[in-house]
């Protein structure tokens, strides 16, 4: 409470009563390349052919043109340079443009000013935002598991101070990731302490889309995956032990792109069309009762055909010079046929098949009202349907980390539908810049759900214990179930959900050397009592030197109730479905197949009584948990290219959820003995961490443009729960659930390259590493009687089960009896290594006409400087691409590093002789290039899903392993 009242304070007394923010237009700085700032330099804005804004840079280089929101070509000229040329898309908060002019003789007769490698101070122009540009995102993945998978990775190498990946498309939270072919930019971790969004924003991905404007292009790409490329999975054995053979699996993937205009400078078109076929292997590694009634290992692998289709098309229509009208729409349909769910111990019995089928409309007009004022109003529809149906019906049997087997019974339907409007106004004035806006969005789901209405058979282990007081109970060797439950009830709930959000935020410019950043964001939502959701939040940047720049912030963050913890809580409310929990029922083997076995039936043959039902309640006066945030960071760039940054981030969550039985035995005594197990929700969690990390990149100004970026993180987490469905060992003591999270990566290294070599090849790689995260160790038993079975032994109980066998994580000199907490436990880390090789080559040499301008006639008797050879741009820890005749950088015109400037890094105008490679050939015209990509490419095995089951024959152990090595083959035509 202090620290909210101290920010509440501090924004009374700097945020004036505005309601506006930022207007468009177009800034950024020229340097030469050697990074040198160049003032007096023209530049012009131009709309199709007609100039509609111009200007000459600052003393410092830096240049800003007024521009209403859509599609120009920004063009730069000096005396003796190269003209710089770039199609740009003007947004409301479109960033600065950072451009790198080319010397095109090696006379200079333009003054420069000898301030290199100078920071920016904007409150999203922080190195610490990763900025992907085009050569980067024509490396990533192609399949939209696997692009959002990688994003996510990135988005969570700063550990827990993201609080998980978020994604924007174009100013919409949430939503499919787009095809790669339409994205123009991604931006990761871009201004965390923005008040226009609910979350803090480390984790937080934005994706800004093509626009379909200027000439047409288009592009039709196959991949293909076989098994013969793939390594073999460490798991998959025979019986014996030895290796298995691989299971045959392909994947087959078709995309078209198309983009231009339909009529020029008023209507476009970005049109995307993507056939996807992917057989998934997956390994199953348990362990079943022999014939001879000894534990027998199984492994075996399944194939999981996976057909996903998708249409998307954008476009954008210009209604006036002051309005603009963008809109976007995705269909997809997919089937996912053989799926296994509940981890490698799922037998092939348990699969089922799930169809999904979701349709998005985006509409988003924006206004200019005056000079200074814009205003944008943003529409979304999104229905989403899936089904999933059981391939075996029948009771369930799950042997806890040994098998489960039986019938699927996880018939589901979900019928979801979402409405989501927002309004913003943004005003830009000399020192000050200021956004407000509010957000509503409705959720109306309609679902349907019969899990586990013929129930589940739990054993705690395949064979008898001999170390238990009673060995045999819970073996399934024994026929002894734990426990059977079952829900039954009605299927059907419909659930509507309406979530509210406004927000003002402004940046102010109090001198050249301190830039603040103020706001507040207030949240409230439906199905839930609690409407205090303040959240101030604060930031700051301070020039120290020309070099080095002090970063901090502090805010805090509201969560919502998702709505789909609201619908379990109405599902098992006891009105609509119950649960029953029974211990130690009855059960001979085979029946639950037929569903035919009684669990009630008593050792006499007389039939018990139902036990009382289990439900789930809402703990009166619940609020919404939140997070507060506080992060210092220090940015230094050095010559040669280099930035440096190093950040504090910490985070504390208050009235995280859980669910705790309230009806739990107290001194032996149920409180309620008509009632069965109470789950009440409740925010009662907490948790803390703090991260520290290093950022670097550096590029390499030589012929192979070699440029490097990376960081690594120190982290520390610890909290109290791992979730709303977590429920603590003890419902009456909650400080024992206090330890290590689940996510407790003490060290996280992700890095990454992008260089080029002769004959138009380019190579990109990234390196993932991190140490172990823990895991907890349980009984595999309800020792206290609670019908929850997650109870943790005490260390003496441990060490004398461990008898002298060492487990990392455990101390056995000194045992003190107390139950051990949670994540003692400690698994293995990970490291991966991905490399995506690419060669173009150019269908129809074009050579550019001669040139008056400098730069024509050079060694290889072309246009040096030919359009279109300028490099994408880089920024946060990922660099840019580059000119010349190769993908990806060329020469002294590669994309720098970036994050001085929100756009990115600095642009390249262009290859310099081919960046001393001799390849005689230019990059207009069509192309087709050829890209081989590999996933743990030098095939580690990455253990994971460490077993922390007592009674499991895995315990201590790990029961799978993450996917070995994989090559990727694709052809890409581009016209």
């Amino acid at each position: 409470m202090r620290m909210r009242n101290l920010l509440t304070l501090l924004l009374t007394l700097l945020i004036a009563s505005a309601t506006f923010a930022q207007s468009s237009k177009v800034k950024g700085r020229v340097m030469d390349t050697s990074g040198s700032i160049m003032p007096g330099v023209q530049v012009k804005l131009y709309q199709g052919n007609k100039v509609v804004g111009q200007g000459t840079t600052t003393g410092t280089g830096e240049f800003e043109l007024p521009a209403n929101p859509g599609d120009y070509k920004l063009e730069i000229t000096a005396p003796d340079f190269n003209t710089f040329t770039e199609m740009v898309k003007v947004t409301p908060d479109m960033g600065a443009v950072s451009v790198t002019m080319e010397l095109a003789t090696f006379s200079q007769n333009v003054d420069v000013t000898e301030t290199r490698n100078e920071i920016s101070i904007d409150s999203d122009s922080s190195l610490q935002t990763t900025v992907l540009k085009q050569d980067f995102i024509d490396a990533l993945p192609d399949d939209e598991d696997e692009l959002t998978a990688y994003l996510t990775q990135i988005a969570g190498a700063r550990g827990d101070a993201g609080g998980g990946a978020t994604f924007v498309i174009d100013g919409f939270t949430g939503g499919r990731i787009p095809p790669k072919d339409q994205i123009q930019e991604i931006r990761i971790s871009n201004n965390p302490f923005s008040s226009e969004f609910s979350g803090v924003g480390y984790g937080r991905t934005e994706i800004i889309t093509k626009a379909g404007t200027g000439d047409y292009h288009g592009s039709a790409n196959f991949d293909f995956r076989d098994n013969v490329l793939n390594a073999r999975q460490p798991f998959l054995v025979n019986t014996d032990g030895t290796p298995a053979v691989k299971p045959q699996s392909q994947t087959r993937n078709i995309q078209s792109n198309f983009s231009g205009p339909i009529i020029r400078n008023k209507l476009s078109l970005n049109l995307n069309v993507r056939s996807f076929y992917n057989q998934n292997a997956n390994t199953i590694r348990a362990t079943e009762l022999g014939p001879d009634g000894s534990a027998q290992a199984f492994s075996a692998s399944t194939i999981s055909p996976n057909t996903n289709r998708n249409m998307n098309a954008r476009s954008q229509f210009a209604i006036n010079k002051n309005n603009t009208l963008y809109v976007n729409y995705q269909n997809q349909h997919q089937q996912r046929l053989n799926q296994l769910a509940g981890g490698v111990t799922t037998l092939p019995d348990r699969a089922a098949d799930n169809t999904v089928r979701n349709s998005e409309f985006q509409m988003r007009e924006t206004s200019i009202l005056t000079k200074s004022i814009v205003h944008e109003v943003r529409f979304e529809y999104r229905k989403d349907y899936s089904q999933t149906n059981p391939r075996v019906v029948g009771q369930a049997v799950n042997v806890l980390d040994s098998f489960n087997a039986g019938g699927g019974q996880n018939f589901s339907l979900a019928d979801n539908k979402s409405v989501e409007f927002s309004n913003l106004l943004m005003y830009s004035g000399p020192k000050w810049t200021v956004k407000a806006g509010f957000q509503a969005l409705n959720r109306m789901n309609h679902t349907s759900q019969q899990n586990n209405f013929l129930g589940t058979y739990t054993f705690s282990s395949l064979l008898c214990q001999p170390n238990n007081p009673d060995p045999c109970a819970g073996a399934f060797s024994a026929n002894r179930p734990l426990q059977f439950t079952q829900t039954s009830g009605n299927p059907l709930l419909d659930v509507t959900q309406l979530e509210l959000g406004s927000f003002v935020q402004t940046d102010w410019k109090v001198t050249k050397k301190l830039n603040l950043m103020m706001g507040a964001r207030y949240e409230a939502q439906t199905n839930i009592s609690y409407h205090k959701g303040f959240d101030p939040r604060f930031a700051f940047a301070l020039e120290l030197t020309k070099t080095m720049a002090l970063r901090g912030g502090a805010g805090i963050f509201h969560q919502r109730l998702d709505e789909t913890i609201y619908e379990s809580m109405l599902r098992l409310n006891g009105t609509n479905q119950t649960s029953i929990v029974i211990a130690n029922p009855y059960y001979q083997p085979g029946c639950e197949l037929g569903a035919t076995c009684n669990p009630l039936l008593g050792g006499n043959g007389v039939v018990l009584p139902s036990p009382p039902p289990t439900i789930r309640v809402i703990a009166p006066n619940l609020v919404t948990p939140y997070t507060e945030n506080w992060s210092l960071s220090l940015e230094k760039t050095l010559p040669g290219g280099l930035g440096l940054t190093f950040s504090w981030d910490h985070q504390r969550g208050e009235h995280l959820y859980r669910s705790r039985d309230i009806n739990a035995p107290l001194s032996g005594l149920i409180p309620d003995s008509t009632k069965g197990v109470v789950y009440q929700l409740e925010a009662s969690g907490l948790s803390k961490s703090n991260n520290f990390t290093l950022g670097f990149r550096e590029t390499m100004r030589n012929r192979f443009n070699l440029q490097v970026f990376g960081n690594y993180t120190l982290g520390f987490q610890n909290n109290d729960t791992d979730g709303w469905q977590s429920a603590p060992v003890n419902s009456y003591d909650m400080h024992s659930e206090w330890g290590r999270s689940g996510n407790d990566y003490r060290h996280r290294l992700f890095t990454g390259t992008n260089f080029r070599l002769p004959w138009a090849i380019t190579m990109t790689t990234q390196v993932n590493w991190s140490s172990s995260n823990p895991y907890t160790i349980t009984t595999g038993r309800d020792d206290n009687g609670d019908k929850i079975i997650n109870d943790r032994p005490t260390d003496t109980a441990l060490c004398q089960f461990l008898a002298g066998r060492p487990l990392q994580g455990q101390n056995c000199a000194a045992p003190t009896g107390t139950i051990i907490a949670r994540n003692t436990g400690i698994g293995a880390g990970l490291f991966n290594i991905q490399m995506n090789v690419q060669k173009t080559i150019y269908l129809k040499h074009e050579k550019s006409s001669p040139a008056t301008r400098a730069g024509n006639g050079g060694p290889n008797r072309v246009n040096n400087f030919a359009e279109p050879q300028g490099g994408g741009g880089g920024g946060g820890n990922f660099p840019g691409g580059g000119g010349g005749n190769f993908p990806g950088g060329g020469g002294q015109g590669g994309g720098d590093r970036g994050g001085n400037f929100p756009g990115g890094g600095q642009r390249g105008n262009g290859g310099n002789n081919n960046g001393g490679f001799n390849n005689n050939q230019s990059t207009a015209g069509p192309t087709m290039v050829i890209r081989l990509q590999s996933q743990n490419l030098l095939n580690n095995v990455q253990y994971n899903g460490y077993v922390g089951t007592m009674t499991s024959s895995f315990f201590g152990a790990a029961n799978s392993a993450r996917n070995p090595r994989t090559i990727e083959a694709s052809v890409r035509f581009n016209f």
